[in-house]
Parts: C-alpha cells; sequence; structure tokens
C-alpha cells in the first residue's frame, strides 16, 4: 500500500499511530535512556528479532533497530523498568496506544511471515 493511498477506519487508525510513533520515536529514544539505559520489549515476539519480555541494558540490537524502522508503533513497546508494570497493563486495553501498538505489531509478523 503506497503512502498516498486514502485509508479510513482502521486503517486510518493504525496508520495515524504509524505517522506519530515515526515522528515520536527520537523523543521515546531518549525517554528509555532516563532509565540508565535499561529498558524491556514487551511486544509479541518477533522471530528473529525480539522474544517477549527481553531486557536491554544501553542499547537495542540491530535488527529490532530494523523492526522499529519498518514498524515505528514497536519503538512504544520498548519501555523503561520504571514503567514496566502500567505499559503492560496498557497492552489489555483495546484504545490504549499500547494496546494498539501490540497489535499493530501482530500485523507486522503476519506480514513478515507472508514474505
Amino acid at each position: 500500500m503506497s503512502d498516498n493511498t486514502v485509508k479510513t477506519g482502521k486503517a486510518a487508525q493504525k496508520m495515524e499511530i504509524r505517522d506519530s510513533e515515526a515522528a515520536a520515536g527520537n523523543a521515546a529514544a531518549e525517554r528509555n535512556r532516563g532509565t540508565g539505559g535499561i529498558v524491556v520489549y514487551i511486544g509479541p515476539t518477533i522471530p528473529g528479532v525480539a522474544s517477549q519480555n527481553t531486557i536491554y541494558k544501553n542499547s537495542l540490537p540491530t535488527s529490532l533497530k530494523k523492526a522499529i524502522a519498518e514498524m515505528p508503533a514497536i519503538n512504544k513497546l520498548v519501555v523503561p523498568v520504571g514503567k514496566l508494570a502500567a505499559a503492560r497493563a496498557a497492552i489489555g486495553e483495546n484504545n490504549s496506544t499500547e494496546g494498539i501498538c501490540f497489535a499493530n505489531t501482530l500485523e507486522y509478523i503476519r506480514q513478515r511471515k507472508g514474505e
């Protein structure tokens, strides 16, 4: 699907999250650095990229950075340890940013399997 395609409904909501995540990518990275560099990936396991609940210190692996570049919503699922409980609770809420990003990441995984 090209960036010029007009989207409505859920597709528009997903694109809005993607666009806002891309714009906020640097801010999110700065936020995560404020915790001594310890973050946890709380998204679904992405085969060959990241396992759910993996702890990272100081930096993310190249494979995860590449996945974030392809699907910026994944970055919202890399959370500072201090915000872990709240972020995990938010994943269960379908309308929360974390819940939407989790769903978008599941779709990203399905698309990767189809390649």
